[in-house]
């Protein structure tokens, strides 16, 4: 991750500390997705167009705490909800 993206990250996250109004965030970095949701209830997401990758892999949800081994990967575009407080890691599967 370049600087740039690393002081993007953390300018979200002082978002949510300070508790700013914003409650969705999608981060798009070069082989990683992240989808904060700080809201109660669940909100939806589009996964990024093929042309950042045809599939994607789950690696963290914090909403279960646990990631299936063997898990279809996600296609490009589908719908992703994101549980309510919690925070999803998608990388780069093609």
């Amino acid at each position: 991750m370049s600087e740039r993206e690393e002081n993007i990250v953390r300018e979200f996250i002082d978002t949510f500390i300070e508790g700013d109004v914003a409650v969705s965030v999608n981060y798009l970095a070069k082989d990683a997705s992240y989808y904060f949701n700080a809201w109660h209830e669940p909100i939806s997401f589009t996964l990024p167009p093929r042309a950042w990758a045809a599939s994607w892999t789950r690696i963290v949800d914090t909403a279960t705490g646990e990631v299936t081994e063997g898990e279809a990967p996600l296609r490009a575009r589908a719908c992703l909800t994101v549980a309510g407080r919690s925070l999803v890691l998608l990388q780069r599967a093609s």
